[in-house]
């Protein structure tokens, strides 16, 4: 039997530790001078490492924030706030990123920026 299950283990190898990083609601409006906020969460798939949160795509003028900016297994929750600033109206879709070491997961939301 040893035999078999070592044949079975290397026929069907145990998938590799990984996460997933996902955000809700899928999109969001501010005026300028306003913010908007998403709920960040990772899903842990046999990972056990932290995980360091990053935004990209944010228009000029604007700033971002994560807290915490880093999440853990114990601790997988998050909220993303968006300050629209000064930036200019439009459509803009944000990318947040999820890395610890040489795992990276991205999710997309899309911010738009309304006029004051």
């Amino acid at each position: 039997t040893s035999t078999a299950l070592a044949w079975q283990t290397a026929i069907n190898p145990s998938p590799p530790a990984s996460f997933q990083v996902y955000a809700t609601p899928s999109c969001q409006s501010a005026a300028s001078g306003s913010s908007a906020s998403w709920s960040v969460n990772a899903i842990y798939a046999g990972f056990t490492g932290s995980i360091n949160l990053s935004v990209a795509g944010l228009p000029a003028g604007a700033t971002a924030g994560f807290s915490p900016a880093l999440v853990s297994p114990g601790s997988p929750a998050s909220t993303l706030t968006v300050a629209a600033g000064s930036a200019a109206s439009g459509v803009y879709p944000l990318t947040i990123s999820g890395t610890s070491a040489s795992l990276i997961n991205n999710t997309t939301v899309t911010f738009t920026v309304t006029g004051p």
